[in-house]
């Protein structure tokens, strides 16, 4: 019977229900910008994770500023954000980061490295948006699945 459990477990494994598959890209375009992020749907507690957002302007944007929520990140341990923003911020319940001006055909590739808490279980939803100042140009909602 162990053997058992043991191999519907592995077969679970493999078949991807646990997670392990490659993150899902969401992306809208909408007010003359583009806004997509491949991040994970489903972790672990205590396990690492790598959030790509790509920002593509199609007319000038003079204060691009990434927008997060705040509950999408609530017991998420963030690393590292690559670039650097010039100004970061909490403001409307969200974290703001805040690039320079980006001109038609730009793109602003932002990598975000970091960490599930290892309290954290369940799960979340949320969104990220670029705005322009705080004008919002287009969002992406996001769901976060945490598993212990």
């Amino acid at each position: 019977m162990p053997l058992l459990i043991l191999g519907a477990l592995m077969i679970a494994a493999l078949a991807g229900l646990f997670g392990g598959w490659p993150n899902e890209r969401k992306s809208a375009l909408r007010n003359g910008a583009s806004l997509a992020v491949e991040a994970p749907q489903i972790l672990r507690a205590g396990e690492f994770f790598e959030i790509w957002i790509d920002i593509r302007a199609d007319r000038t944007i003079e204060k691009p500023t990434l927008a997060i929520s705040a509950p999408y990140l609530r017991n998420l341990t963030v690393n590292t954000v690559m670039p650097g923003a010039e100004e970061e911020a909490y403001s409307g319940g969200a974290f703001t980061l805040t690039y320079g001006r980006l001109e038609p055909g730009d793109l602003l590739r932002v990598k975000l490295d970091g960490q599930v808490n290892p309290t954290l279980a369940g799960g979340h939803d949320g969104w990220m948006e670029l705005r322009e100042g705080d004008m919002r140009l287009v969002r992406v909602p996001l769901e976060l699945e945490i598993l212990p």
